[in-house]
């Protein structure tokens, strides 16, 4: 092959010496002419070679051509499926809740998410920055250092009422250490929800533990003799009563168990919510006589799909709640209404009040803004109520003024399947001109 290019291209250099000959000799007379006969030689000439050449290699040079081509499509597809997991990747880590950063060896900022910067209310980019620069703790710069050295840490830290646990991973290349990947995990909710535990477990033993010591003493005192036969009965009242308060209490917190564990079965049906607040309102005449405080049912018939015994169970703790935080005198008035889809229950007393302070707190398990008046309540039916709302797909509100009284209300969505709204979620959210926060 080499042979005879060597050749044509010999061939195409004798042509031109010829011609360069030819002209020189006719130059005196026909100086254009020949340069143009020389011109056009060497086009004729080249394009030849070029027409011959590729003809005589183009079936060997093929199949390296094909194999090329393909190769280049194979790197092409290849390409652009690492720029699709590329950008998947890269939109997972930037919205991630939690915060990433990654260091080279020397400890400056190769990329950190969007997550780290709302963590520390950075506004600048931060790479190729120090992560002192992030964060200076002492014992978080220490913790950095021993993981660039090859050690796994853990961190924990406390920043804008949020609490978080930082995990360090060294990244090694073999012997070689390249740097490290910190994650910042947000235990916030973790934190509240491990306080709330504890809490409850030592509620759960001091609300327990008093009525059993009342009933022991009692039972006690009655068994050796020390009750006169005329206060037997007063004595059997209170141990009575106090048996009623310990089984309520046992009963408000399986139940809130059964929430939790998402046991309680719906058992939806349609039923008028008004008729049930009637019967409600019966069951607890002679409580509110016995302080003083009048009931009033307002609104009109409204048929809602939803569980029956539930909803009476709703609407009987928070006039009773209504009662025992009321002034002697006072009163409660239940009222049922439709706005948009839902359901709207609302209970107002003319009560005490909750500080405002305190609102927030009021459907937690066990709490009471009063507890001087919280006599023979276990502090659980708020807490109950809201579990109750958010079981039927609801959302709970309360409005209340210290000293002057407390408005509770419950949007119960008028029409649910599984909890869920069947039509008009949107709607709701958009018009009820009230979807709020729990």
């Amino acid at each position: 092959m080499k042979k005879r290019i060597f050749i044509n291209i010999a061939a195409l250099i004798l042509v031109c010496v010829i011609l360069l000959a030819l002209s020189f000799v006719f130059l005196s007379k026909l100086i254009l002419p020949a340069v143009i006969v020389i011109t056009l030689a060497a086009l004729i000439f080249a394009y030849f070679f070029a027409h011959r050449t590729a003809d005589k290699y183009k079936d060997e040079l093929y199949p390296f051509i094909r194999k090329i081509e393909r190769q280049k499509i194979k790197i092409s597809r290849q390409m652009k499926k690492i720029e699709k997991r590329t950008e998947t990747v890269e939109a997972i880590i930037e919205n991630m809740r939690e915060g990433l950063v990654l260091l080279n060896r020397k400890g400056l900022v190769v990329s950190a998410n969007k997550a780290v910067s709302e963590i520390f209310e950075i506004t600048d980019d931060i790479t190729k920055k120090n992560i002192r620069e992030i964060y200076r703790d002492p014992d978080f710069i220490k913790a950095v250092r021993k993981c660039l050295r090859g050690w796994h840490m853990e961190f924990s830290f406390s920043k804008n009422n949020r609490n978080y646990n930082v995990f360090l991973n060294p990244v090694n290349s073999g012997n070689n250490k390249r740097g490290a990947i910190i994650f910042f995990l947000d235990t916030t909710e973790q934190s509240k929800a491990e306080k709330q535990r504890k809490e409850f477990t030592a509620n759960v033993s001091h609300e327990l533990r008093t009525p059993l010591t009342t009933i022991s003493a009692l039972s006690e005192m009655m068994a050796t003799g020390m009750v006169k036969p005329d206060d037997i009965a007063d004595f059997s009242e209170k141990i009575s009563a106090h048996t009623e308060r310990l089984i309520n209490i046992i009963n408000d917190i399986i139940q809130l168990s059964e929430f939790d564990e998402n046991k309680v079965a719906k058992k939806f049906e349609l039923f008028d919510v008004f008729e049930s607040a009637k019967s409600v309102i019966a069951s607890l005449n002679e409580k509110a006589e016995k302080k003083s405080v009048t009931l009033e049912l307002t609104g009109q018939p409204l048929t809602i799909n939803a569980n029956p015994r539930l909803l009476d169970e709703l609407m009987y703790n928070l006039l009773d709640n209504g009662i025992k935080y009321n002034n002697e005198g006072g009163s409660v008035t239940l009222d049922i209404s439709e706005e948009d889809c839902f359901c709207k229950i609302s209970v107002t007393d003319t009560g005490i009040g909750i500080p405002p302070e305190l609102s927030e707190r009021v459907f937690e398990r066990f709490f009471r803004a009063d507890p001087s008046r919280a006599t023979g309540g276990t502090g659980l039916g708020l807490s109950i109520v809201k579990h109750i709302t958010e079981h039927h797909g609801g959302k709970i509100a309360l409005k209340s003024t210290d000293g002057k009284g407390t408005m509770i209300v419950c949007y119960i969505p008028l029409e649910i399947q599984s909890g869920n709204f069947i039509n008009g979620e949107d709607k709701c959210q958009e018009n009820s001109g009230f979807c709020p926060k729990n």
